[in-house]
């Protein structure tokens, strides 16, 4: 049966009304479940642990596949100590998204609270391995082994791959900074003078070490590693700032 020019404009009709109700539903859905979210999220900054679990847990509900919903379900689950859950959850999110940062860092967080801080470094040592130039990571890791005496464990890290190619100026600069952690000042300035003689490009290089430096009571050699980070980038704003501070204490500059 041939269909008529009529019959046709109402299929077409009908199957832009179908699509305009599934787009309608989609974006219903959407808009809910970001005002869930949002909810949820003053709920934690207000410190209401308690409701904004309820909150993200509807919210993962209908989109399973937010990570972000089940990093802060992990950090609520933390501040109420509910640790199992806590590692549970974050355990299953680092298995189906290898490349989440958050999801390794508070799995580790999760772990040491629990008492387990030999997992969590290995839940560490694996980031790492898996992202050995993000120098954020590594601040993290420090701040909160060193309160545990663990810094050691993951310095290893760190040589370990520095053993398996020495040539990476990020690995030297994250190292040196776990090792100004540890106390290890000597140590540190050595590794933050690799990191530079590999031309990283992080200004942050010269302010510690300039630092370090300062700290083991050489100012004027601080003084030459904050002026050689200026003549690399003239918009080097702290390391500006850290130069006049010590000409300041040695009465050079009023």
């Amino acid at each position: 049966m041939v269909e008529t020019p009529q019959q046709i404009n109402l299929i077409a009709v009908a199957v832009v009304v179908v699509i305009l109700a599934t787009l309608a539903f989609f974006l219903q859905k959407t808009v809910v479940t970001s005002s869930l979210f949002q909810k949820g999220v003053r709920f934690y900054e207000q410190k209401d642990y308690h409701y904004a679990e309820v909150v993200f847990r509807q919210v993962i509900e209908r989109q399973s596949s937010n990570e972000m919903v089940s990093v802060l379900l992990g950090k609520t689950l933390l501040k109420q100590d509910k640790f199992g859950e806590a590692i549970a959850l974050l355990r299953k999110l680092v298995h189906s998204s290898p490349k989440n940062i958050d999801g390794y860092l508070g799995l580790g967080e999760a772990l040491i609270k629990q008492g387990k801080p030999g997992e969590a470094i290995a839940v560490y040592r694996e980031l790492i391995r898996r992202t050995p130039q993000n120098t954020e990571i590594t601040l993290h890791i420090g701040a909160i082994l060193a309160k545990e005496d663990k810094l050691e464990e993951v310095i290893v890290s760190y040589q370990e791959l520095l053993q398996e190619n020495s040539q990476q100026a990020v690995v030297h600069f994250n190292l040196a900074n776990l090792l100004m952690a540890q106390g290890d000042v000597e140590g540190a300035i050595c590794e933050y003078q690799e990191a530079i003689r590999l031309k990283i490009k992080k200004p942050v290089a010269y302010w510690y070490l300039g630092d370090a430096l300062k700290q083991q009571g050489k100012p004027n050699e601080a003084l030459a590693v904050w002026r050689e980070g200026i003549k690399l980038d003239s918009n080097d704003t702290v390391g500006m700032s850290r130069i006049k501070l010590v000409l300041r204490e040695q009465g050079k500059l009023g």
